[in-house]
């Protein structure tokens, strides 16, 4: 059963808009909610505050973002979500003391 006939009716009419003007294909696949994933679950909260302030005009958001912008953030956005998981998990602790700031480039002997 869909919670939201309307959306998802909307989303594919774009879709099929997109797909007939481009050279790439989009597809939309449902994926299974994050529940019960500590920094998953922050992330879900995170983003729906965004959107409120967006909405609000709390906060401004670009009309139109590029792939590489795209690239960019998310790379950003995974980096951060690595680090509270790497920073709050129990295991890798001999690894964690040795490299304690995944945001910091390690140079080994033989790159030097």
């Amino acid at each position: 059963m869909v919670k939201h006939p309307e959306v998802i009716g909307k989303v594919r009419h774009i879709q099929d808009q997109l797909n007939e003007r481009s050279v790439v294909i989009i597809k939309i696949v449902k994926i299974q909610g994050h529940s019960g994933i500590k920094s998953n679950e922050r992330a879900d909260r995170e983003a729906r505050q965004a959107v409120k302030e967006i909405v609000n005009g709390k906060i401004k958001a670009p009309a139109c973002v590029s792939v590489a912008d795209a690239y960019k953030i998310s790379a950003e956005i995974a980096m951060k979500l690595w680090c509270c998981r790497w920073d709050s998990d129990s295991k890798a602790r001999y690894t964690y003391e040795l490299i304690p700031d995944l945001t910091v480039e390690c140079c080994y002997m033989t790159q030097c």
